[in-house]
């Protein structure tokens, strides 16, 4: 055993012990504790904090005035670190830990997780919050003030970022996880979540919201500015996004699940599900909206503002369609299914179904409509 006593109060044991240090006014800490042993370290006053915990042991450390907390942890154990003005927080555990970062000030969070652990990070002030972990555990992260929020797990566990500011926030999520993300003023969403997961994303701000989903989750995401929403669920999930201000919002859905959609401003959306699920969509101001639903679904669709409505569903579905506005709506069914088209405008409409349904046109304007069916049905008024 070794103790040193300097630059206030040091502790140092280094075979299995308990190493606590207390550094005020401007102050250097420095602590090395291998094996199986607890690290607390204090540091106020504008200084340096470094601590090396090897060997399953908890590394406590709290930074205040504007200086640099470095801490590794390798041995299933617990990292956590505050540190408060302007500094940089960097933090590395491996082994089924769990690390939290707190850092406030436009500091840089940097944490990696490795070994079914939890990894925390809270950044406010414009900086940049970058947390990997892997092996089922839990990634959760907020950034405020125009910052980067970089995420990767892997391993079934959950990502959690909160953006606000104009920054860019990506997730990649694998292994039947959970992410989430709410980015604010005009910035970046991505996420990837790969394994029965869910994705939730809101973007405010004229921003891009992407995510690609796989394994039988849920998908859902808000963008709210004339951003561009793109979704891809892949495995019986739902998908439902919001796009408000002149953007594109695009969800592809396999494996019967749902996808709804509500775009507004002009805007356009594209979907795509297959296997049973349900397609919503609303549209307003003079956009597209397509729509692919296959395997006895739903698909309901809401145009509103001269633009364009496509379906096709397949399966023994319902599939409702309201164009506003001098559109032109196909549907090409394959099943009995219930239509409904009530537009206000000249339109062309194609209906080639392949079985008995239900179709109700209640139009208020001159078009044209060609119904190419090939068995009996209740075509209800169709001129």
């Amino acid at each position: 055993e070794a103790c040193c006593w300097c630059c206030g109060h040091i502790i140092f044991r280094s075979r299995g012990g308990v190493h606590c240090g207390l550094s005020q006014r401007g102050g250097v800490h420095c602590g090395l504790s291998q094996r199986g042993g607890v690290h607390y370290g204090l540091s106020q006053g504008g200084g340096v904090h470094y601590g090396l915990s090897q060997g399953g042991g908890v590394h406590y450390g709290l930074s205040q005035g504007g200086g640099v907390h470095y801490g590794l942890s390798q041995g299933g154990g617990v990292h956590y670190g505050l540190s408060q003005g302007g500094g940089v927080h960097y933090g590395l555990s491996q082994g089924g830990g769990v690390h939290c970062g707190l850092s406030q000030g436009g500091g840089v969070h940097c944490g990696l997780s490795q070994g079914g652990g939890v990894h925390c990070g809270l950044s406010q002030g414009g900086g940049v919050h970058c947390g990997l972990s892997q092996g089922g555990g839990v990634h959760c992260g907020l950034s405020q003030g125009g910052g980067v929020h970089c995420g990767l797990s892997q391993g079934g566990g959950v990502h959690c970022g909160l953006s606000q500011g104009g920054g860019v926030h990506c997730g990649l999520s694998q292994g039947g996880g959970v992410h989430c993300g709410l980015s604010q003023g005009g910035g970046v969403h991505c996420g990837l979540s790969q394994g029965g997961g869910v994705h939730y994303g809101l973007s405010q701000g004229g921003g891009v919201h992407y995510g690609l989903s796989q394994g039988g989750g849920v998908h859902c995401g808000l963008s709210q500015g004339g951003g561009v929403h793109c979704g891809l669920s892949q495995g019986g999930g739902v998908h439902c996004g919001l796009s408000q201000g002149g953007g594109v919002h695009c969800g592809l859905s396999q494996g019967g699940g749902v996808h709804c959609g509500l775009s507004q401003g002009g805007g356009v959306h594209c979907g795509l599900s297959q296997g049973g699920g349900v397609h919503c969509g609303l549209s307003q101001g003079g956009g597209v909206h397509y729509g692919l639903s296959q395997g006895g679904g739903v698909h309901y669709g809401l145009s509103q503002g001269g633009g364009v409505h496509y379906g096709l569903s397949q399966g023994g579905g319902v599939h409702y369609g309201l164009s506003q506005g001098g559109g032109i709506l196909s549907d090409l069914r394959q099943s009995a299914g219930i239509y409904y088209d009530l537009r206000q405008s000249a339109g062309i409409y194609y209906d080639l179904r392949q079985s008995a349904g239900i179709y109700y046109d209640l139009r208020q304007s001159a078009g044209i409509y060609y119904d190419l069916r090939q068995s009996g049905d209740l075509p209800g008024l169709p001129e």
